[in-house]
């Protein structure tokens, strides 16, 4: 059980899947305007069972299905990472729930920089920001008073909240090895990180 950001119906008092949403943000039911909200709630791992959940629709009948098989097919999705439990210090302190974070390269994780966040995730909120009424342009990148612990060498890795994200990945692994993105944001604001992919893609400086 976890915190999350899901899509709640103000109406009738339940998350929704996206694809219960309309294009202009309300509920397919009750008409309601959705709201981005915080709920603790099971999580149920369906990635154990992509392959057989994506095999079973080859039971379908495509004539009678075609849609339902195409829109189950892209909800499935493809299981190729993993997800990890990053304990985060706020100061001295210790949050209650762990940060977790999905990525498709647990490979290269000696070599992560940072944490970006998405706007709509829940600590984007002034009393986390770590420079204080800066006039920054609220489209800026902010660097976060919370910091989350590296699992395998208990180092601090920072927090940001970033404009770039995709609407999509609320949380996402800076690594600089493998995104020219994430090498800019590691050296504007002066992460430190290891190199973990030399030339020809191989991993490097990372414990085996």
């Amino acid at each position: 059980m976890g915190r999350g950001l899901v899509n709640w119906d103000p109406i009738d008092q339940t998350v929704l899947a996206n694809e219960q949403i309309d294009d202009q943000g309300h509920s397919w039911r009750s008409g309601a305007k959705v709201e981005k909200k915080y709920l603790r709630q099971w999580y149920i791992k369906t990635t154990a069972y992509s392959k057989s959940l994506s095999d079973g629709l080859k039971e379908l009948n495509p004539e009678y299905w075609r849609d339902i098989i195409s829109l189950q097919r892209n909800w499935i999705g493809k299981c190729t990472g993993t997800r990890l439990d990053f304990v985060l210090k706020n100061g001295d302190d210790t949050m209650t729930d762990p940060l977790s974070v999905f990525t498709d390269h647990p490979e290269a994780l000696y070599g992560v920089s940072h944490i970006a966040l998405s706007p709509d995730h829940r600590f984007n909120d002034p009393q986390y920001y770590r420079l204080k009424d800066t006039g920054e342009s609220k489209s800026a990148d902010r660097l976060l008073t919370i910091e989350a612990v590296h699992p395998i060498t208990g180092d601090r890795i920072p927090i940001i909240i970033s404009n770039s994200q995709e609407e999509m990945i609320e949380v996402c692994l800076g690594i600089p090895s493998l995104s020219q993105h994430d090498l800019e944001c590691a050296e504007k604001f002066g992460f430190t990180f290891k190199e973990v992919i030399d030339s020809d893609g191989n991993i490097m400086n990372s414990e085996q």
